[in-house]
């Protein structure tokens, strides 16, 4: 049985989400207000059964842990470490999302993408959790 993994990158304002399989990658992402956090949560569970809900331990960590735990999801919350995953979450962004036009001639490591990445940061954490805990 596949490893599905619901990662939440908290911040103060916005919160990234992402569901990522260990063999079928990355099956949903999303930027989400703070204040939907919880029934956004709530949505993916209840859509993707995963077995585990990890949350970044940076910026509204504690706060986004507590709003998961009090809901009745059901798999178990752990914190995870998110050390660098925004600069690398960048990266990808830019990677998947090339700069058009005169943006293009600019390199990307001097460039902020022009819309919310926290999902992608998401996804880092779950492919990061799944690489240290193995596909099952």
């Amino acid at each position: 049985m596949e490893l599905l993994v619901l990662a939440v990158d908290p911040g103060r304002s916005k919160c990234g989400l992402a569901v990522v399989g260990a063999d079928s990658g990355v099956l949903t992402r999303a930027v989400v207000p703070k204040d939907r956090l919880g029934e956004m949560v709530q949505k993916f569970a209840g859509s993707f059964s995963p077995a585990v809900i990890i949350v970044g331990g940076g910026t509204g960590g504690r706060d986004a842990k507590t709003v998961i735990e009090s809901l009745p999801v059901g798999p178990p919350v752990k914190t995870v470490d998110e050390r660098f995953t925004s600069l690398n979450a960048r990266v990808r962004f830019f990677k998947e999302n090339p700069p058009r036009g005169l943006r293009r001639l600019i390199p990307t490591t001097l460039q902020v993408p022009s819309v919310p990445y926290d999902d992608y940061v998401a996804v880092l954490l779950a492919e990061r959790y799944i690489a240290e805990h193995g596909k099952s």
